[in-house]
């Protein structure tokens, strides 16, 4: 992720035709979708993208278990922290089996597509956006999300689950009020 050179990103977003993706994978810390990370961090990645203006997050892998991902599920620790290189886990009869990382990330994902909703069907999408990322956000710095800031997660961005369950409701219910006023 380009935090550190935010201001670089955001020039090139004006002058490139097409999409601005962008993922994670072994760096940085946070946000990230390791076994140890916070589990908001799955779900902040949605709400990530559409602060920053991107159109999108890759996941860069769903499957890549080790030889024996039963017992030891990390692959070449500490290079590869436990959770970077699958996002679900096999099932005794081969086929994969869900995580709360996965089911939070698509909860991210929700989260951005209705954010994209409300900036369609909203005449006051940005005052209710302001509403969503005073919720989600601890800090507006693009910059301090790169781990070179020294920042703890705690500083920003919410680690409590009912700020993201509350962002929801907001964007729920806006985007059904606007469209009951069409």
């Amino acid at each position: 992720m380009c935090c550190e050179e935010w201001e670089l990103l955001k020039k090139l977003k004006t002058q490139v035709e097409g999409r601005i993706l962008w993922y994670v994978c072994c760096h940085p810390d946070y946000p990230n979708t390791f076994i140890g990370s916070p589990l908001v961090e799955s779900q902040l990645i949605g709400y990530f993208t559409a602060y920053t203006g991107l159109n999108g997050f890759l996941r860069w892998n769903y499957t890549v278990w080790p030889e024996r991902p039963r017992e030891r599920l990390s692959y070449k620790y500490p290079n590869w922290k436990s959770g970077d290189t699958n996002f679900v886990y096999p099932g005794y009869d081969g086929k994969p089996l869900l995580s709360i990382r996965y089911k939070n990330l698509k909860r991210g994902i929700e989260a951005f597509e209705l954010i994209q909703i409300l900036k369609r069907v909203a005449p006051n999408a940005q005052e209710v956006l302001e509403k969503v990322w005073n919720l989600i956000f601890r800090t507006r710095r693009v910059e301090d999300f790169h781990p070179q800031s020294g920042k703890e997660p705690r500083s920003l961005y919410s680690l409590d689950y009912q700020d993201y369950q509350n962002a929801r409701q907001i964007l729920l219910e806006e985007i059904e009020k606007s469209l009951e006023n069409r």
